[in-house]
């Protein structure tokens, strides 16, 4: 089985960093970006493989950033048709710098009947309403508040009491897709769908996990004992 580990860095947000610790050795790693100079960079970094993406160069709205990344999040493999060779792909934030020292066995434990894998845990709050609560509060993310706000009220409503406020919060942090079920269902497309609505990846996977159950897999066994780095660039989108 071909394993992909994945990061991104678009807009010159992130500085360019190592892999980081705990890769599985099965895993190739790749890094997608929009420019020479950084796939040079994180090659020399220590990447295995990194493409340049120019499909968003021109982009300079907060929202349609963002709005890039979570296209860039659902389908990766359209953007970079290299992809497609992979039968599993994982992706992590740019400014990991540390896995969690149970990512193999998140890793491991994605069993092929499921099309997306995600984590719990990651918070001890349950629930969007937690998430929503820091979201909306948050400067950088006040233009987009109002829609996280309406999604939510729209989770609610379709997913119950229960699935809205109890579902235990998953954390956008890590995913991974089964790239055959992925081409035999939609969640791919719901996924990008709520992607260009509101901003919260959180929410968004949150809603996945309790509408699609037999689709989506939640590993709640990290001991969150990873690292992450600053931003490069801070209160943007």
């Amino acid at each position: 089985m071909k394993i992909a580990f994945l990061t991104f860095n678009f807009f010159d947000y992130e500085h360019i960093h190592p892999v980081p610790k705990g890769v599985p050795e099965y895993m190739e790693t790749i890094y997608l970006t929009d420019t020479e100079r950084n796939k040079d960079l994180a090659l020399k970094a220590g990447w295995q493989k990194a493409f340049v993406i120019k499909n968003f160069i021109n982009v300079e709205d907060n929202f349609e950033k963002r709005k890039a990344i979570g296209a860039i999040k659902a389908y990766p493999e359209v953007c970079v048709n290299e992809l497609n060779d992979y039968d599993k792909i994982f992706m992590t934030d740019p400014n990991t710098l540390v896995l969690d020292s149970n990512y193999a066995k998140f890793v491991e434990s994605f069993d092929d009947k499921y099309t997306l894998c995600v984590i719990t845990g990651y918070w001890k709050q349950t629930g969007m309403l937690f998430e929503l609560n820091m979201s909306v509060a948050q400067p950088r993310w006040e233009y987009n508040a109002e829609a996280m706000k309406t999604s939510y009220d729209r989770y609610v409503k379709e997913l119950g009491e229960y699935g809205a406020l109890k579902c235990s919060l998953v954390s956008a942090r890590y995913i991974g897709w089964n790239m055959k079920n992925k081409k035999s269902n939609d969640l791919a497309e719901v996924y990008f769908k709520e992607s260009q609505i509101h901003v919260q990846g959180n929410m968004i996977l949150t809603y996945l996990y309790a509408k699609y159950p037999n689709d989506v897999f939640a590993y709640g066994g990290f001991f969150n004992d990873g690292k992450n780095t600053g931003h490069k660039i801070h209160n943007v989108y």
